[in-house]
């Protein structure tokens, strides 16, 4: 499953790099990282008060299964934002309209 988020990653950063203007493209991926490393820190606080709470075993077996599903969702939504930027690159590149004017013609051509 973080494979998929990971097999993600470099659409996303060449969609934030083509969308944020130069000016505010630090700040936006300061923020982008340090979500990143605020969740990884949280999630590990967590998971410590989990087993600490409920025993090593439970608190372990809980923490995959939150894990799993967290994961799940998160592959979910990283395989839609990566179909997003295809959609947006083919926009862009007007791909759209040279598929249809190829269709077109390639109609033309049969008749």
């Amino acid at each position: 499953m973080l494979g998929i988020r990971v097999a993600a990653r470099p659409a996303f950063e060449t969609v934030m790099a083509d969308e944020i203007p130069p000016k505010e493209r630090g700040r936006v991926y300061s923020i982008n990282w340090l979500a990143i490393t605020v969740a990884s820190i949280l999630s590990s606080l967590l998971l410590g008060y989990i087993v600490h709470r409920v025993g090593v075993y439970q608190g372990t077996r809980l923490g995959f299964i939150v894990y799993f599903v967290l994961a799940v969702i998160v592959a979910i939504l990283s395989v839609g934002f990566l179909f997003i930027a295809v959609f947006i690159l083919m926009k862009s590149l007007n791909l759209f309209q040279r598929a249809k004017r190829r269709v077109f013609l390639t109609y033309e051509t049969v008749e």
